[in-house]
């Protein structure tokens, strides 16, 4: 039941920037959405996707991935500026505070 209504929720808050964004894209964002989903949505293939999120944060998942972007987005349409200071990638991946740095080995 909490799920539905957190979904409720969600789909009254992007209601309310109907005057501001596209139809399409409220209709979209009011939907369940899989992780398969949002890859289309911000145009990621999903293999590059999955090997972006492993090397990021291993313990991701996946599943999270379609409802943490509704997230990141409500986030940047309520705050349209200083977006990156926003950390939307770190709220996506569900990445932690501590400090982790891809390491490129030879």
């Amino acid at each position: 039941m909490t799920t539905s209504i957190s979904e409720k929720n969600t789909d009254e808050e992007f209601a309310e920037f109907r005057l501001t964004v596209q139809p399409s894209f409220i209709s979209t964002m009011q939907r369940d959405l899989s992780a398969e989903d949002a890859c289309g949505i911000i145009q990621v293939p999903v293999s590059a996707m999955r090997v972006f999120i492993k090397a990021l944060n291993p313990d991701f998942i996946w599943e999270d991935l379609g409802r943490n972007l509704k997230t990141v987005i409500l986030g940047l349409l309520r705050e349209r500026s200083n977006r990156a200071e926003s950390r939307p990638t770190k709220n996506l991946l569900a990445l932690g505070v501590e400090d982790k740095s891809l390491q490129i080995q030879n």
